[in-house]
This record gives structure tokens, C-alpha cells and sequence, in this order.
């Protein structure tokens, strides 16, 4: 019989009595479901209306095309935020919608700059790539102060989860061989 409750994850990803509260498990999926869908919306969105000045001529059917693009990167930015946990996905998700909004101007200066390589761009469609590019700093501004957050955030927090310092694999050895 033990004394007092098991030692149970904390919010910032650990195991321990560190004083960090205790996981609750709906409060942690449900903070990876926020990150995960909410970036994957932005990232998938941004991809889409990126692919939107490349598909054309390209292929048959571009509604499927452009809903297949936003799923793909939605449910896969969705599982990696249950994959990793909402602290560690974040930052990381943020990065690919930055990518992913960069593309939609990308696409257009490499339409004007090589119009032999089948991008569509249009002039009339300059303030959509000058929002993208506001819209991907401030995203990029976003990862950086959130993996700041991650990193050196309350050790209570879901949004924290500090880094863990690498064992040296003689550490690990030892550490394995001697728990028997």
C-alpha cells in the first residue's frame, strides 16, 4: 500500500512532485486540439490559395485538388499536436503556417519573375500577397514568443514544457542497469 497518490504527469510534460499540478487529461487533449486546429486551418488555408495559382491547366478536378491539400495539412498538423502535446506542437506548427503563408506571395514573384513556369499571377491580386506577407510575419512573430514560452514558462502551465536535458547513452546505461 503506498502512503500518498502516485507520481502523475504534470502540465509541463514531466513526471514528479515537483509541485507542478497534475495533468488533467481532458485539459491536455483539449489544448492539443486547440493547436492543432487552429494552426492546421491557417496552414491549410494558406497552402490551398497558394496551390490556387499553380493548379490551374495542371489538373482536372481543382476543387478536390484544394480540398485535399487543406485536409492533408489539417489532420496532419492535428495528430502532430496529439503526437507532441500542445506546448512542444505549437512552435513547430506555427513555423509551417509561416512557410505556408509565405508561399501564397512566393508564388506570385515566382509567376511574374518566371512566367514560363506556369505560376498565375495578377496584379489585381497584389493586396491578397501583401496580407499573406503581413500575415507571415506575424506568425513568425507568434512561434518565436511562443517557443520563448515553452521554453521558460510556468512549469504549471500546458502551454510550458521546459526542456529536458539529453542523457549521455553511458548515463542511460547505467540508469537501466542499475533499476534491476
Amino acid at each position: 500500500m503506498s502512503s500518498g497518490p502516485p507520481d502523475l504527469p504534470t502540465l509541463a510534460g514531466g513526471v514528479g512532485t515537483s509541485g507542478a499540478l497534475p495533468v488533467q487529461r481532458d485539459t491536455a487533449l483539449m489544448a492539443a486540439a486547440t493547436v492543432g486546429v487552429c494552426i492546421g486551418c491557417v496552414a491549410g488555408l494558406s497552402l490551398t490559395l497558394a496551390a490556387a495559382k499553380w493548379l490551374p491547366g495542371r489538373v482536372q478536378d481543382m476543387a478536390a485538388w484544394h480540398v485535399g491539400i487543406y485536409y492533408a495539412v489539417f489532420f496532419a498538423s492535428v495528430v502532430w499536436a496529439f503526437f507532441r502535446g500542445a506546448a512542444r506542437a505549437a512552435a513547430p506548427l506555427l513555423w509551417l503556417a509561416v512557410a505556408c503563408t509565405l508561399a501564397i506571395p512566393a508564388s506570385s514573384l515566382l509567376g511574374w519573375l518566371a512566367p514560363g513556369a506556369g505560376a498565375w499571377a495578377d496584379g489585381a491580386l497584389l493586396g491578397v500577397d501583401l496580407t499573406a506577407l503581413a500575415g507571415a510575419l506575424a506568425l513568425a512573430w507568434m512561434a518565436r514568443a511562443t517557443a520563448r514560452r515553452v521554453r521558460s514558462g510556468p512549469r504549471d502551465s500546458v502551454w510550458s514544457a521546459p526542456r529536458r536535458r539529453k542523457e549521455s547513452e553511458s548515463k542511460k546505461l547505467q540508469r537501466l542497469f542499475h533499476k534491476r
